[in-house]
């Protein structure tokens, strides 16, 4: 499940479409409880390229809807609005401070690998946040949940279409199904 030398986050990247003109428009890290938290939203995406889903339940959901730029940091808690480039130096730093203040490899917790891993995964400034400071696994939720038949609809951990409230929920349920692991050993 998850090693000593390792600590798992919440990922939850929301894109404009499933297409591969896609383009984020927020991201969050979160780790249990939200202490710490680095929520991006972005300003470099077409609205052209938004598609029913991300118009109807993404873009109303944004905390930040107003096109300034700004960065506020307060009690571990990063939020940012800006381009793709600010972005990314910004969540690679975060990162990289989360690691080395731990100590420990960080293996995310994913809602939707292959669309929010493989658009976080470009994101990321490897210059910055090396790639040994990852886990080499990442825990795909989705694929979990179906594999053990777990049906989270009409449910309080229903996903929700806000980055923020997906990363936490994310790494709430993986405590959850650990903690059920745990106690079954």
């Amino acid at each position: 499940m998850q090693s000593k030398n390792e600590i798992s986050l919440g990922l939850s990247v929301k894109i404009t479409n499933k297409n591969k003109n896609a383009k984020i428009i927020s991201l969050c890290i979160s780790d249990l409880g939200g202490k710490n938290l680095f929520y991006a939203e972005f300003n470099d995406y077409s609205e052209h390229f938004l598609d029913h889903y991300a118009k109807n339940d993404i873009i109303p959901n944004l905390l930040f809807n107003e096109k300034n730029d700004f960065i506020i940091e307060s009690n571990n808690h990063f939020h940012i609005k800006s381009n793709s480039d600010i972005i990314r130096k910004e969540v690679s730093k975060w990162l990289a401070n989360y690691y080395l203040k731990h100590k420990k490899k960080i293996k995310f917790i994913i809602d939707d690998k292959q669309f929010s891993w493989l658009f976080f995964s470009e994101l990321i400034d490897y210059e910055i946040f090396p790639k040994f400071m990852l886990s080499n696994d990442t825990i795909d939720l989705d694929s979990l949940l179906e594999f053990l038949n777990i049906n989270l609809s009409g449910t309080s951990l229903e996903k929700k279409s806000n980055a923020i409230i997906s990363a936490k929920g994310n790494i709430s349920i993986w405590k959850q199904l650990f903690d059920v692991y745990q106690n079954k050993r």
